[in-house]
């Protein structure tokens, strides 16, 4: 085995950071959780010629309430979005996905910059629910040689563009949901703990007086990206809830004819992954009926 070589660099502020990863003429990697670069590292799936540890960026280990969103630092790990009171009460589609992410130790040493950073090159938990949250990403970086060069794009886009290795994700901002709003998680993977999810759905609904104003529904891991489904989005619009049985068939039936052919490895074929996206979308609208019928008794 050739021993790698790299300068492991620590900086202690952002522009620091942002300077370390702009100057170098070799490739630069921001370290952040590390549950994926490092075991890249050691297997030499990559090669940096250069090494950012994150560590002392306090800042962007915070969670912020500003206006009607909140703002989340990139280094916040799935501990904390899975304890945290104010993820729990605005953002519990959030706080769900970070309680089923690997195990206790992937998620105190996993963050949530480092999850959507890693969505080019795996299928990231974090990323369908964010985008079902119309999440916004702050991408920095110092090629100007000043801090104030930075951008702001939506998690659909970030995923669909080729990174820019000397760019940081700084913030993650997520629009808070309506008090009215209904929020739905969950994913099938085999028994093995922490194996990667063989589909998974991100749902929230904004509701006004029982009837659907708007709603974000993303598939997760049937394909490489992240799978919106707009079309479904749009036949919920105006519906009233509990939804109907026909409403339901006809999103099953809409969502047939628009999925796209389903990734098939030695985990599962196309076939049964496309089957489980059925069932999830199914399972998600019947847990909305579910969800309303409990709160019409409990009025």
């Amino acid at each position: 085995m050739v021993q790698q070589t790299y300068t492991y660099i620590v900086p202690t502020t952002l522009r620091e950071t942002l300077h370390a990863l702009s100057e170098s003429t070799c490739q630069a990697l921001p370290l952040a959780g590390g549950t994926h670069l490092l075991v890249n590292l050691r297997q030499q799936g990559i090669q940096p010629g250069r090494l950012v540890d994150l560590r002392y960026l306090e800042d962007l280990k915070q969670i912020r309430c500003e206006g009607r969103a909140l703002h989340i630092g990139a280094l916040v790990t799935f501990a904390q979005l899975e304890h945290d009171r104010i993820i729990q009460r605005h953002l519990p589609l959030l706080a769900e996905v970070a309680r089923t992410l690997g195990n206790p130790l992937v998620r105190a040493a996993a963050t949530l910059g480092g999850n959507v950073a890693a969505s080019h090159t795996l299928i990231a938990d974090a990323v369908g629910p964010l985008i079902a949250l119309d999440a916004l990403l702050v991408l920095q970086n110092d090629r100007a040689g000043a801090l104030a060069s930075q951008r702001t794009l939506s998690v659909a886009e970030y995923v669909l563009q080729d990174p820019d290795p000397r760019e940081l994700i700084t913030w993650i901002k997520v629009p808070v949901p309506l008090p009215a709003s209904f929020s739905f998680y969950a994913k099938v993977s085999n028994r093995q703990a922490g194996a990667p999810a063989l589909a998974s759905i991100a749902v929230n609904i904004t509701l006004q007086d029982c009837c659907i104003t708007a709603a974000g529904i993303v598939l997760g891991a049937l394909t490489l990206r992240p799978l919106r489904l707009p079309r479904l989005e749009l036949l919920l619009q105006g519906e009233r809830v509990p939804l109907r049985e026909a409403v339901i068939d006809r999103c099953l039936h809409t969502l047939q004819a628009d999925l796209p052919e389903p990734l098939a490895d030695i985990r599962a074929s196309a076939a049964y992954r496309a089957a489980l996206g059925s069932a999830l979308v199914k399972r998600a609208l019947n847990q909305l009926n579910q969800t309303k019928k409990e709160t019409r008794k409990h009025a």
